[in-house]
């Protein structure tokens, strides 16, 4: 099954009513995990550069999230092969899984068996909700 992601990037515009529990810790653990590399640049990264871009749902205690931070990413088309579906992802941007101040990619996620196969075909429908 092919499941195909298309993404608009516009950073910065994107304030999320997600329902996530503690959606300021996500934000602050993603900084603290993906901005790092910045810290002490002309490119360092602040909180409020930090936001959830699109809310996928809670899966196995879990959050499933596309997230909004200062980076560019490539326009071309991702096939990521995850539990028997291939997810084509519209760029470079990752959705990402998190769980006890951790992110995963899907594949590490299903691979950590912290989501099930069914959990990466209902993500992957929401990500592209036009895929059977």
């Amino acid at each position: 099954m092919m499941l195909v992601a298309s993404v608009m990037l516009l950073p910065h515009l994107f304030s999320c009513q997600s329902g996530i529990a503690d959606e300021l810790k996500l934000r602050e653990d993603f900084l603290v995990v993906f901005g790092d590399e910045y810290k002490g640049t002309e490119a360092a990264w602040e909180l409020e550069d930090i936001h959830v871009q699109r809310y996928f749902g809670r899966y196995r205690g879990c959050e499933v999230v596309y997230m909004s931070c200062p980076l560019c990413y490539t326009e071309a088309l991702r096939p990521v092969e995850v539990a028997g579906y291939t997810i084509v992802f519209g760029s470079g941007q990752e959705v990402y899984v998190y769980k006890d101040s951790k992110f995963y990619t899907i594949e590490e996620a299903y691979n950590a068996k912290l989501i099930t196969k069914a959990n990466v075909r209902s993500i992957g429908k929401k990500i592209n909700p036009g895929e059977r």
